[in-house]
């Protein structure tokens, strides 16, 4: 089981030039994000994750950024599913639209 809250930093001449970390949610999977400056770096980024954390592991990425899904997709990741996420103004006294619930 991995612990909560793992953080790596790339490290180039003492600058940190990127980083990854790591989440277990409370529905138990594995999440890693990485944020780095070059392409090569997040590719390491990953690949030290994977081989670190022994579990499967997750990532959420918007579907317009084509550097993250290109440098999970390299690693192997797979896409699993696609969500929206709606902005929904809500006043107190309002209706809510047809077809929703608030919960």
């Amino acid at each position: 089981m991995v612990a909560p809250g793992l953080l790596w930093h790339a490290l180039e001449d003492d600058e940190v030039v990127g980083r990854a970390d790591v989440l277990r949610r409370p529905d138990g999977r594995t999440f890693v994000a990485v944020d780095a400056w070059h392409a090569d770096v997040g590719a390491e980024l990953v690949e030290t994750v994977i081989r670190a954390v022994p579990e499967d592991l997750y990532s959420t990425v918007g579907e317009d950024d084509a550097v993250q899904l290109a440098l999970l997709g390299l690693a192997g990741f797979a896409e699993v599913r696609r969500e929206d996420e709606y902005v929904v103004p809500v006043v107190a006294g309002d209706s809510t639209p047809a077809g929703c619930t608030l919960v």
